[in-house]
This record gives structure tokens, C-alpha cells and sequence, in this order.
């Protein structure tokens, strides 16, 4: 359907018209050129012209057609098939290749009236004509989700999941927020006879533990159809061939359905990722014994922060030190003394110095030893704290002692201190704190240091440092200028009912100093430690010249060695200035890696280890939740289907009334004057005008 618009009036076509009448009569009426010849000759040249200076003038005001085009879109069909193991695992050879026949016929017949998309969930979501059924996991929530977001704003017309209703990953695609209309039909595969087996369901376990600690382990078992058997649950460490059993335990199955959640407590006893293994002893009958084991992988880090706390003497501060640093697993405080101190310095991470150096003990020594083994240091500077001595033994804060003992003084963040972050509620709060005790005198501060909190007296702000940090050829110091952190811990009790925000800022402070700058040359590391089969295995490194410029001038090459002693060697690729590297995915088990270079002269190197665990979620639940397809489909508007009626569910989509073509009209607006054929009319009116009055002997 088409329609003539203007921009302008309609009116004005008329005066259009009347242009081209007056510049026809003026032109042939008026003028005695041809008045010797025909009549009819003048009006046809008149007439020719009004024609010609009309259409131009109309053209003059950029009328446009309006064009109103439909276009029919049919409904779209999207049928997702789970392509995982368990798929296989409910099907026999022939029913496979049976089921798969019928789906093609099925995806032929509607695809006759609708737009069908075929495509395959597990790991992810594939656009595939051909299915293998041997991903490692379901994730139906995933297919749901993709579906609404490619097809949701076109014509959808129906959703077909052919699923055994077991997801191993994701959402319950149950209690996802709806995000179409459209129904959806359900093909239920599997089986839903339950088998004689017994399983390792879940392991629940932390995924980090420190060398030495003790950390809990549950194990959740479940069988069926075994009412009255014994087995033997069995805790293994494994470390390459060798298999060392940890704890054993006999269980009895007692009831029809079974469940039992046994709870271990194993201690870490070696750094690094340690693989566990949770088995069960095989019962004769079962359908399946690949689930009743199950492996899963602890980092053990030897990274605990020893740590001594010096004292002067006696002091409410060092109690409240030590319950927080008690409360941090990462932390191994001790409190000394500095009269009782028997050790050595060297096996501290970190001192804290409380109101040391004072009158009765120096601590040069200390620190010169410190000072070598680049130890970092933290000082509470209070009223028994020699400030002479003080001033001698770091170069960050001089205070010169006045009259007075101390001041009160509350806390001020200084905003464009960057060391550390810590949360906003912190900062927000630190200066309502309870005030600490602060030396009184003069303060200097060196302009290497970074202040992190200002004193602030009474209602005067000053620029007396409350704390501090500063770093000097490696070694990290903080001071707090003041005693009493006591008083803080307390007052954040009192106000909130925790101690959250005082450890926080402590954690913080220890953190900063403790941390050590990695000044390695040569980096390269896997991009984590552990690995799932199914799962690419990718190494990133750096290298820095003598300035510390990251260059990929030299080549790095990479070893990877497995459990067997087979060796694979890689060449690293140059993105900018950093090399990367993919080495594809690996089967389960332990490797070894070293990474090398030569530059300027020097072999770098860098050896590590990484793991790669097992993806096994598909064997460990065998029967299939048809149940959930009904809840679905019935939540959708659809209907659950069984292999052998997918005829009878072909001819119910095929009259499904609320599957329909959907009719779009777009309106286009197209000028007139952008029409060749009206060009070329026009170019014929003048050319006939032209060669009429050519012929008659006129110009």
C-alpha cells in the first residue's frame, strides 16, 4: 500500500499548477513565434511545458511516497538436546541410534511450518546437527537462559528440552525468573528405575589449609536397593603411584533409600595441592562402581605469619594484640617479655615493639640483626618508650620530648593515602574511636614516610603523625605514635558488638609490612594451580631487564612432566611484553613444570607443579528426574514426551494455535525525487517541448 505526502500544505500543489498554466500561456499565448503555424502545435508545446514547470515545482516541494510493507515471520523452534554422558549412560546402542532417527524426523516435520534451531547443552550451549553424548556435565538452567536472550525478541514459538531432567551444574531451572511465554515440551530420556548402587554423593571441604592445621572433612553417602550390607569408607591421600590411607571406617546400611554424612578431620601435612580420595569398598549387584569413589584437592600453604610481640612490660595493649592476632589463622603470635626473650629474631616473620626501646632495655642489637635478615618492624610508641633512642634506631618519625607526659588524641585519615585500602565503614568510624595516649613534643616527619593517620587534639587538627610506614632498601616499618589500642578494641565492641573493624585495621597494618615485593626477574605460573579435565591449561610470564622494563627480547620454552616421567616442551608466544602460552587440556593427574630463559648472560628458571582433577558428575547420579521435566513443562504451559510419541508430540506443536506467524508492516518514506522514472518523464516532456519548437524553426 502506498500514500503521497508533503511537507508542505496541499494547497501549495495548486499554486504549483497555476505556475505551470501562467508559464505555458506567457510562453505560447503571448509570444507570435509560432502564431503562423497550427494551432494544435501550440497547445501541445504549452501543454508540454505546464507539464514540465508543474513537475518541477511540485518536485521543488520533496514530496515523498509512503510505502507500507509487510513481512511475515515465522515461529522459531528451538530444541535443545543434553549431549552429556549420562544420556549414553540410559541408553543402549540401538535405542540410541532409534531415538536419534525419530528426533531428525521430528526437527523434518516442523521444520516444514517453523524455523527450528537445534543446538546441544552440557559444559555449554552449541549450535550442532550431530550429538555425542559425552560432555561431563548438565547446566539446563544455561539452555533456558540462552534461549530467551538469541530468540526472546523474536517470534518464539515453542522450547523443546530433550533432557533425563539431572543437572550437575547451574541454577534449578525451576526457580529461574520466567523471561518468555513460550511453552515449553520436554522429551524425557533416561531411566527412571532405581538401580542397586551405592555412591560418594558429596564431599565438603575447605579448598584451602595451613601446614599443620587440623581442618574437618564430610562425606555424604547414599545407596539403594542394599538394606542390610556393610561397607568400608576409606580417607586416602594420593601422591603420584603411592596411596596412603588416612582413616577407614565400616558402615552399615540400614534402610531403603540410605543416607549417611560421615565427618573426618584430616591434618594438613605437606604444602602444596594434595589430592584426597573418599572410596567406598565395591558390594556385588551395584550398577555402577565408578561412583563410589570420589577424588578432591586442598592447597596446603606454608604461609603462616610468625609473629613476636616485644614488651616493655606488662600492658592491657599486648593482651588485646594477641586475642586478635590469636583470632587470624594466618597469624603465629607470641607474646615476650623483653627480659624472658630467649630466642631468635630470625624466626619471626614480623616484631612488634611495644614502648621499646625504653630506659632499661635497648634494642640496637635487635634491630642491626633485623635490619640484615631484612626483618620488618612495627613500633607502639607510650609513655615508657625512650625517645631518644627512638629517633636513633628508624628515620621515619623524630618526636623531641616536651614537658608534659601525653596527649589525648583521636584519629584523622589522611585521603591520599594509598599503601592499603581499607573498608569505608573503617574510615568512617576510626575517628570516633576512644582516644589513645600520644607522647607530647614536637614532631618531624621524614618525607620518604606515608602517613595513614594524623593526631588530632581535642578539636584541633594537627600535623603530628598518628600512624605510619616506611620502607627503606626492603625492610617495611610502621609506628603508631601512641599507646592504647586497647581502648579502640573495646570501643568497637561496645559500639557495634564485635571487634570487626579494630582487627580489620590491624590485619591491614600486618599485611602491608609482612608483604615482600616480588623483585624477581623471571616469572611464570599456570593460571591456577588446579585444573578440571575438560578445561585448557594456560602459563603466562614476564621478563624484566636490569631496570625492571618487562621485554620479550629472548625466547622462554616451558617442560611439562607427568607422573610417569613423559616429558612435553612448549614455546612460549609474545603478546606486547608479556609471553603466554596454551598447552591444551591434560588427563588427570600431577605435573610438574619448568619455565627458562637466557638473558643478559643468566639461566632463568621457574619450577612448579599444578593438578588436574577429574569431572565425573554425570556417573554419580543414574536415575533420571522425570519429575522435574513435568514441573517444568507444567510451569510453561507444555507437556512432557517419552521417545517413542514424538509423532504424537510432532502433530500437537504442528496445531498448536498459540504458535503462529506474527505479520510485521514497516512504513518507508521514499522522496519523489529520488524516483528515476519520474526523472526520466520529465527529461521526455522537455526534450518532446524542445524538438516540436526545433522542427516549427524556433529556439
Amino acid at each position: 500500500m502506498e500514500a503521497f505526502s508533503l511537507q508542505f500544505p496541499t494547497w501549495f500543489v495548486g499554486l504549483c499548477v497555476v505556475l505551470g498554466v501562467a508559464f505555458a500561456l506567457l510562453l505560447y499565448f503571448r509570444d507570435k513565434t509560432f502564431v503562423d503555424h497550427p494551432q494544435w502545435t501550440r497547445i501541445l508545446m504549452s501543454f508540454l511545458r505546464f507539464l514540465s514547470v508543474t513537475t518541477i515545482s511540485i518536485l521543488l516541494l520533496s514530496p515523498f511516497l509512503r510505502l507500507f510493507k509487510e513481512s511475515v515471520q515465522n515461529p522459531v523452534i528451538v530444541i535443545g538436546q543434553d549431549n552429556s554422558v549420562s544420556i549414553a549412560d540410559g541408553m543402549s546402542k540401538q535405542d540410541s541410534v532409534s531415538y536419534v532417527a525419530a528426533f531428525n524426523h521430528l526437527t523434518d516435520r516442523l521444520g516444514e511450518k517453523y524455523d527450528v534451531q537445534v543446538v546441544t547443552l552440557g559444559e555449554s550451549v552449541r549450535n550442532r546437527d550431530t550429538f555425542s553424548f559425552n560432555e561431563p556435565v548438565t547446566d539446563i538452567a544455561q539452555f533456558l537462559d540462552y534461549t530467551t536472550e538469541q530468540y526472546g525478541d523474536q517470534n518464539l514459538g515453542a522450547i523443546i528440552l530433550a533432557t533425563d531432567g539431572l543437572y550437575n551444574r547451574g541454577k534449578n531451572p525451576l526457580y529461574l525468573t520466567r523471561k518468555t511465554t513460550a511453552p515449553i515440551y520436554a522429551i524425557a530420556l533416561g531411566d527412571t528405575t532405581i538401580k542397586t548402587d551405592m555412591l560418594v554423593a558429596r564431599i565438603i571441604h575447605n579448598k584451602i589449609a595451613f601446614l599443620g592445621d587440623k581442618f574437618p572433612l564430610q562425606v555424604d553417602v547414599s545407596a539403594s536397593r542394599l538394606n542390610g550390607r556393610n561397607a568400608t569408607l576409606r580417607i586416602e591421600r594420593i601422591d603420584g603411584n603411592q596411596r596412603t590411607s588416612l582413616e577407614q571406617r565400616t558402615i552399615r546400611i540400614d534402610s531403603e533409600p540410605w543416607f549417611r554424612t560421615e565427618e573426618f578431620t584430616l591434618e594438613a601435612l605437606q604444602p602444596g595441592i594434595v589430592r584426597y580420595r573418599a572410596s567406598l569398598s565395591g558390594i556385588a549387584g551395584e550398577a555402577l562402581y565408578v561412583n563410589n569413589s570420589k577424588d578432591f584437592y586442598i592447597e596446603v600453604i606454608d604461609g603462616r605469619v610468625k609473629i613476636l610481640v616485644f614488651g616493655n612490660s606488662p600492658h592491657p595493649d599486648i593482651s588485646a594484640l594477641h586475642a586478635v592476632l590469636q583470632e587470624n589463622q594466618n597469624y603465629t603470635p607470641e607474646v615476650s617479655m623483653m627480659r624472658d626473650f630467649k630466642g631468635n629474631v630470625k624466626d619471626y616473620d614480623l616484631v612488634i615493639f611495644h614502648q621499646l626501646p625504653s630506659i632499661q632495655h635497648d634494642i640496637t642489637p635487635i634491630i642491626k640483626e633485623m635490619d640484615a635478615l631484612l626483618k620488618p618492624r612495627l613500633f607502639i610508641v607510650g609513655e615508657q618508650t625512650t625517645l631518644n633512642r627512638f629517633n636513633a634506631i628508624q628515620p621515619y618519625l623524630k618526636i623531641q620530648a616536651g614537658q608534659q607526659a601525653a596527649n589525648e588524641v583521636t584519629a584523622l585519615v589522611e585521603g591520599s593515602f594509598q599503601l592499603f585500602t581499607v573498608p569505608d565503614d573503617l574510615t568512617n568510624q576510626i575517628s570516633k574511636f576512644a582516644p589513645l595516649q600520644a607522647p607530647f613534643g614536637q614532631y618531624t616527619t621524614d618525607p620518604s614516610a606515608q602517613v595513614y593517620l594524623w593526631q588530632r587534639i581535642g578539636r584541633v587538627d594537627t600535623q603530628f603523625p598518628l600512624m605510619l610506614f616506611g620502607e627503606t632498601a626492603g625492610v617495611k616499618t610502621g609506628i603508631v605514635a601512641a599507646e592504647g589500642f586497647w581502648r579502640w578494641r573495646l570501643h568497637d565492641f561496645m559500639q557495634y558488638g564485635t571487634h570487626e573493624l579494630t582487627h580489620t585495621l590491624l590485619s591491614k597494618i600486618i599485611q602491608y609490612v609482612t608483604v615482600k615485593d616480588d623483585k624477581r626477574r623471571f616469572r611464570a605460573a599456570p593460571t591456577h594451580n588446579l585444573f578440571q579435565d575438560n578445561e585448557v591449561i594456560v602459563f603466562d610470564a614476564e621478563l624484566y631487564n636490569r631496570s625492571y622494563e618487562r621485554i620479550t627480547d629472548p625466547d622462554v620454552f616451558l617442560e611439562v612432566k607427568d607422573a610417569d616421567g613423559n616429558t612435553y616442551n612448549y614455546t612460549f608466544s609474545k603478546s606486547g611484553n608479556i609471553y603466554t602460552l596454551s598447552i591444551g587440556k591434560f588427563p588427570v593427574g600431577e605435573y610438574h613444570y619448568t619455565a627458562s630463559t637466557d638473558y643478559d648472560g643468566q639461566r632463568q628458571q621457574v619450577t612448579g607443579r599444578f593438578n588436574v582433577q577429574a569431572i565425573e558428575l554425570e556417573s554419580y547420579v543414574t536415575t533420571a528426574d522425570h519429575k522435574l521435566l513435568q514441573s517444568l513443562t507444567s510451569q510453561y504451559g507444555g507437556a512432557v514426551y517419552y521417545p517413542g510419541s514424538l509423532e504424537a508430540m510432532t502433530d500437537v506443536l504442528l496445531a498448536d494455535d498459540r504458535i503462529k506467524p506474527v505479520i510485521f508492516q514497516s512504513v518507508v518514506n521514499q522522496p519523489l525525487i529520488h524516483i528515476r522514472w519520474i526523472f526520466f518523464l520529465f527529461l521526455t516532456f522537455l526534450g518532446l517541448e524542445w524538438f516540436v519548437r526545433r522542427y516549427l524553426g524556433g529556439y
